[in-house]
């Protein structure tokens, strides 16, 4: 853990006063990693008098394939830091998904049928000394099967000779963006590929859905009109119960992010009739995220869609949980090295439509 804490504090993974109690009378901190490896193999009654640096860099890996120590093994503490160093860089890359789709677990890689239920069959009226009825449900069913996704890279013992920190604070932090990256890819590309839905055959956004604008327009007062009334009137699958669900976020391009966030702030409708002070109603009414790879698909292509934790419309699954990047470590034999795999399991699919809507825009 000692050393864990110093490599942290070195390599910038840790700053301030978390770095600063990380090292506080910590033995190993400012050593470099091979002052740190010699010291190791001492502590396991490793002689490394007259040993040069790529001698005790290789005993500091290759004792492990031997199969003498446990999990405080020099290269397990490497591959810690390096884990720890892809989480942050996962955690810290700037994703914005997570506002508008929610996220679920799958136990296994298999194809996994998402059940869900429709609204409820509406209460009906029951005269005095009438019996009671009983209500219905229908299964929803969508599907989803989680893929794996990852890259290797090492941790060398030309690194530990050189003291080359970037194996921790660059080349995993990295990795752990590129993970966040592929989640993000995956989340979006539900809304640009427009996939088809299992329950009824038909694409996400459609006219037969009532929620791809027939006639296409840049958002404001009246476009996103269209949206609240589409989405109030969304019935169940049963067509029995009008769901009047809210539009809660709007997703658009680079593009338009300011003149949607203008939209949203504005008192009064920037689109009106200039020197009238015509009052904004869609005030406030939703949070925007932009995204560059709307971008690259369209320009002016925009989205809305209702509060994820009410209203099921995509969804993005990780393996028993959300998506997470996972680290394993493995000996490189030939090269006096440590291998590291990082992969990251997940599938983003649409879960249902009516609480979505699309236009492609001006």
């Amino acid at each position: 853990e000692a050393v864990e804490n110093a490599l942290m504090a070195r390599s910038g993974l840790i700053t301030g006063d978390e770095a600063a109690a990380a090292t506080n009378g910590n033995p190993f901190a400012g050593l470099s990693m091979i002052e740190t490896a010699r010291h190791f193999l001492g502590s396991n009654n490793v002689n490394t008098k007259g040993m040069d640096g790529f001698r005790v860099a290789g005993e500091a890996f290759t004792r492990i394939t031997n199969g003498s120590h446990t999990s405080s093994d020099f290269p397990a503490v490497l591959g810690n830091v390096a884990a720890k160093a892809v989480l942050i860089g996962f955690n810290e890359a700037e994703e914005t998904w997570q506002e508008w789709a929610g996220t679920g677990a799958l136990s296994d890689f298999k194809q996994a049928d998402l059940v869900a239920l429709s609204a409820y069959s509406n209460i009906d009226l029951v005269p005095e000394g009438d019996d009671f009825t009983e209500g219905t449900f229908s299964d929803l069913k969508e599907n989803a099967q989680l893929d794996t996704y990852g890259k290797l890279f090492q941790i060398t013992r030309q690194a530990l000779i050189n003291d080359d920190l970037s194996i921790f604070n660059t080349i995993p932090s990295a990795m752990g963006r590129a993970a966040a990256r592929k989640v993000g890819d995956l989340a979006y590309g539900v809304l640009t590929g427009n996939p088809v839905m299992v329950e009824d055959g038909n694409t996400l956004f459609n006219a037969l859905h009532n929620n791809d604008a027939a006639i296409g327009g840049a958002p404001s007062v009246s476009t996103l009109n269209d949206v609240f009334v589409a989405m109030a009137l969304q019935k169940d699958s049963s067509g029995k119960a009008t769901l009047g669900y809210r539009a809660a976020h709007i997703v658009v391009p680079v593009e338009l992010q300011t003149d949607v966030e203008t939209l949203m702030r504005a008192t009064y409708d920037p689109n009106a009739v200039a020197g009238t002070l015509t009052p904004n109603p869609v005030q406030g009414t939703m949070k925007v995220t932009s995204d560059h790879r709307l971008s690259a698909d369209s320009a002016t292509q925009w989205y809305c869609l209702a509060n994820p934790n009410t209203v099921d419309t995509i969804r993005v699954y990780g393996l028993n949980g959300a998506p997470m990047p996972v680290v394993e470590r493995e000996p490189v034999f030939k090269s006096d090295a440590t291998s590291f795999k990082v992969r990251v399991d997940a599938v983003a699919v649409p879960t249902g439509w009516r609480g979505a809507y699309r236009n492609v825009g001006a």
